[in-house]
């Protein structure tokens, strides 16, 4: 479906932490990308401002092009859904909107709850504004729900 699924480590350049996502790609083939095989990735910008995987490589392989690197950001606002919480974890399960200003798709994880974030007053699997913050450890909590615009 012109999609790779793929788990990386955290890409600091990009403030993004270590997960398992889902990313378009545009001018490789997804059938040729072997499975279950560290690999190395390239990453593009789209007209979106989403990045795109460009090129998928054997480890220690150059690039195709250097990825920019992403400006600070400040917390982010986006459309979504809390599936579940864990309240002992202090994390929930939430499908995010892409995040533009990290060029993140949208896709579900787990976040861990910021600290000010009641785990009991969670909507569940209503549409709502989530408020993400990218920790200077790239990671990224959430910090808070308001109801849908």
């Amino acid at each position: 479906d012109g999609k790779l699924t793929l788990s990386h480590d955290p890409i600091p350049v990009l403030g993004w932490p270590a997960m398992r996502m889902d990313l378009d790609v545009a001018g490789v083939d997804p059938g040729a990308v072997p499975l279950d095989t560290p690999v190395e990735f390239d990453l593009a910008k789209d007209d979106s401002g989403l990045f795109t995987i460009i090129a998928v490589r054997a480890e220690g392989a150059p690039p195709a092009r250097p990825v920019q690197e992403a400006p600070s950001t400040p917390p982010m606002v986006v459309a979504g859904t809390v599936h579940s919480v864990d309240p002992e974890a202090r994390t929930a399960k939430a499908t995010h909107g892409p995040l533009a200003a990290i060029g993140m798709p949208g896709m579900t994880m787990d976040f861990p709850l910021g600290p000010g974030l009641d785990p009991a007053g969670l909507p569940l699997d209503a549409e709502v504004a989530l408020l993400i913050e990218k920790g200077p450890d790239f990671s990224l909590t959430l910090v808070g729900v308001e109801a849908a615009p």
